[in-house]
């Protein structure tokens, strides 16, 4: 807290209107220290809030840390959830009152051969295996991106067999595609009420 302070007093000193700071909770697991970190930023001039620090250690005890956060934090800025980013996570907090997010995970597992996949099992699927290897499909057939719009998953394939570091590039461009596609529909459907609905779409 002592730090943040100190972060906002330069701030104040440099601000031309082109950054923003985040006021960021932690605390851990305990309700008490999240309720004082959540507090602390409420009470701060930040522009924002963002939730981070350990959230557990599994995905129910990360929505009980989340939820429990939700309760005290300034109710009018934006809120960031810091490296969460699968699907069924981005509809669970956004229902918890999460506004945006950040995560490696869409590269990192771009790096071993896994594409996401809207409606997919577990929400990706592996481009490594065998299944695909003449396979003339594109990764997703309803995404457009650069990649589904001129390479096939055979090919891809392919570039993973031999090692070469294309297949990487082209499965990270449509992760990324596939995340910002996901937060897209996600803002329509609740605009329309039917997050719900769009949830079942998106995670089998």
């Amino acid at each position: 807290m002592r730090w943040g302070d100190r972060s906002l007093t330069e701030y104040k000193k440099h601000d031309n209107g082109k950054q923003a700071m985040y006021g960021i909770v932690q605390g851990g697991v305990y309700p008490d220290l999240r309720r004082i970190s959540c507090e602390y930023t409420r009470d701060r001039n930040f522009f924002a809030t963002a939730i981070g620090g350990s959230l557990g250690a599994h995905k129910e005890q990360m929505y009980e840390v989340v939820g429990m956060c939700s309760e005290h934090i300034h109710p009018d800025r934006p809120v960031h959830l810091l490296g969460i980013g699968s699907f069924i996570d981005v509809f669970s907090n956004v229902k918890l009152g999460i506004d945006t997010f950040d995560c490696v995970s869409p590269t990192r597992i771009a790096r071993h051969g896994w594409a996401l996949v809207k409606g997919a099992p577990k929400e990706r699927m592996n481009l490594r295996n065998a299944t695909f290897l003449k396979d003339p499909l594109p990764v997703d057939e309803s995404c457009d991106c650069y990649s589904c719009r001129h390479h096939s998953r055979s090919y891809i394939h392919h570039l993973f067999r031999v090692g070469e570091t294309l297949g990487m590039q082209l499965l990270s461009i449509h992760n990324v595609t596939t995340m910002n596609r996901l937060m897209r529909e996600v803002r329509q459907a609740i605009k329309s009420g039917t997050l719900d609905q769009l949830q079942k779409e998106w995670v089998i």
